[in-house]
């Protein structure tokens, strides 16, 4: 079954732009990035995941936004299942891009709350040695991105990591987590706080 759909039809997801940001998109051997620099001097660098032959990217101005929208030859040629599972990649795409663009304006954080006997975590600048109850220690040196701060007054047992990445820093807080599950019965292990 093809679906012919008007242009009012078709999904489109804008995504605003912060102010002072100025993006172009480029494309280079069938895929898309959105490149800029902020003036506080954090890259915008989004290499699109998908094929560009799937999406149409777009600057507009008045408000200042990014549109993506699913190329209008996919309507023509794909089943309404594949197109719902395109338009779902659409979403996740325009999320992420927004996730990443928010990094100008804030930064994100995470708070960790280190629960059970001898738990606690040395932070010697970017690197940081986490005592989790096992008979060694975990060491990890993070990329420069992210900020490592130890809590006043906590001994060791509450830190935040911040970032204007939100997907490293996302993956960096599931790896800690991952060291040791929170136990909700003896209610040991690695907490997000907040």
């Amino acid at each position: 079954m093809n679906l012919n759909m008007s242009d009012k039809d078709r999904k489109k997801v804008d995504v605003f732009i912060p102010f002072d940001v100025q993006l172009v998109v480029h494309k280079e051997e069938n895929k898309s990035y959105i490149r800029s620099e902020s003036n506080e001097g954090f890259p915008v660098n989004y290499k699109i995941p998908v094929d560009g032959n799937l999406l149409d990217i777009s600057i507009l101005s008045d408000p200042s936004r990014v549109s993506f929208s699913l190329k209008e030859t996919l309507y023509k040629n794909s089943t309404k299942r594949q197109l719902k599972k395109t338009e779902a990649v659409l979403m996740t795409i325009a999320s992420s891009f927004k996730d990443h663009l928010q990094g100008f304006i804030k930064e994100f954080r995470k708070d960790f709350v280190l629960k059970g006997n001898n738990y606690k975590a040395e932070i010697n600048g970017n690197s940081i040695k986490l005592y989790l109850g096992y008979s060694h220690s975990f060491d990890f040196e993070l990329p420069p991105e992210i900020t490592l701060v130890e809590m006043p007054k906590t001994k060791g047992r509450n830190f935040r990591m911040t970032s204007k990445d939100k997907s490293l820093l996302s993956k960096w807080a599931a790896d800690f987590k991952r060291l040791r599950k929170p136990n909700n019965y003896s209610g040991q292990g690695i907490f997000f706080k907040g």
